[in-house]
């Protein structure tokens, strides 16, 4: 559930940049509405997430569905951080050029796509169990 609603606020503020939804709503706005959902969403994956690994710790952290997993995370964190960073400092030029910036639109095709990935992966973690020797 947590990995859906961090999917789904993504989708939100990347349908903004793409002008499909909220034109009459600031991305600002956007973003105080939909970044917050990520935020607790990821606490909630991080602590279910440790329980998990807690109980098969050698198992999980050797994982390569796991580890990837992780990595993409790292990076979906950054570029989360990063967008709210820039959001912050500079709110008029996400508003003004949104419309416009085929580079700030791939980014958010990608950042949407990072974190299906995410998903997938998290999903591949138990696919990838099963070729461990017992």
């Amino acid at each position: 559930l947590a990995i859906a609603t961090v999917l789904s606020s993504v989708a939100m503020i990347d349908l903004r940049i793409f002008g499909l939804a909220g034109r009459g709503v600031s991305m600002a706005e956007t973003a105080a509405r939909f970044i917050p959902w990520v935020w607790w969403s990821l606490l909630v994956l991080a602590v279910t997430g440790i329980t998990l690994i807690t109980g098969e710790p050698v198992r999980s952290l050797t994982n390569p569905a796991f580890q990837l997993k992780m990595v993409l995370l790292a990076i979906a964190i950054a570029v989360t951080i990063y967008f709210q960073l820039t959001l912050r400092r500079n709110a008029a030029f996400w508003d003004s050029s949104v419309s416009s910036a085929g580079l700030i639109r791939v980014a958010a095709f990608v950042t949407l796509l990072l974190w299906f990935a995410i998903a997938v992966a998290g999903r591949w973690i138990a696919y990838m169990i099963l070729s461990y020797p017992a």
